[in-house]
């Protein structure tokens, strides 16, 4: 995770080296009026991509096992995706958006994301 008070606003921006795409929810009805779920591209930006808070876990959902896997994505800030229900997609995964946070006076958007497998 980028710290604001440890580096210049250059080498912070310059920590933003991944491509990462940022989908968001749009829900649609199908031919007899139930929703069906769709998640659409709102914006590709840089990012930096933090493991080091990368926790495991498993949890038994519905009498089956499913993997968690967190990740810490940090992006400069962008008004528009503050309330929107989010996802990142990273390397072909998708990650569901948990938490976003705001670093520094508009500078960075910290996206907690879990990966669920």
């Amino acid at each position: 995770m980028i710290k604001v008070n440890e580096h210049s606003k250059n080498e912070r921006i310059g920590l933003l080296r991944r491509r990462i795409t940022i989908k968001s929810y749009a829900p649609t009805q199908d031919v007899y009026g139930g929703e069906v779920v769709t998640w659409s591209d709102l914006k590709t930006v840089w990012a930096n991509v933090d493991y080091s808070n990368r926790t495991s876990d498993e949890k038994d959902e519905s009498s089956r096992i499913t993997a968690f896997t967190d990740i810490v994505f940090t992006i400069r800030y962008d008004a528009t995706i503050l309330d929107k229900k989010l996802r990142v997609s990273y390397r072909s995964k998708l990650y569901d958006i948990k938490s976003i946070t705001e670093e520094g006076m508009e500078q960075f958007l910290i996206l907690r994301s879990e990966l669920k497998e």
